[in-house]
């Protein structure tokens, strides 16, 4: 049974983060993404979300999440939410899984 969400107060943005082993086209992270979707067409509200790629030198991201030094992953990951037009201008949340 799936709990409805009757009240939602934080519309900050959602940043989902995926684990090693892991990409943003991976099955639970997709449907973070589509339940924030949900929550925006069921409440009215305007939830951005996302799954950043974090580049490496494999086009897989789940490859590169494998033999990337997990410092350069982390690195870049950092620059691009600096640099992003939504995350890098204010407060977000994030969810992080692995």
């Amino acid at each position: 049974m799936t709990a409805a969400v009757t009240d939602w107060d934080n519309e900050l943005p959602l940043l989902v983060y995926h684990g090693i082993k892991e990409s943003c086209e991976i099955e639970h992270v997709t449907l973070v993404l589509d339940a924030v979707t949900a929550l925006n067409k069921a409440t009215g509200k305007n939830i951005y979300a996302e799954c950043l790629v974090v580049k490496g030198i494999f086009l897989d991201q789940t490859a590169t999440s494998i033999v990337r030094k997990l410092t350069d992953q982390t690195s870049d990951y950092c620059t691009m939410v600096q640099n992003h037009p939504v995350f890098g201008k204010g407060d977000f949340n994030i969810l992080a899984m692995s």
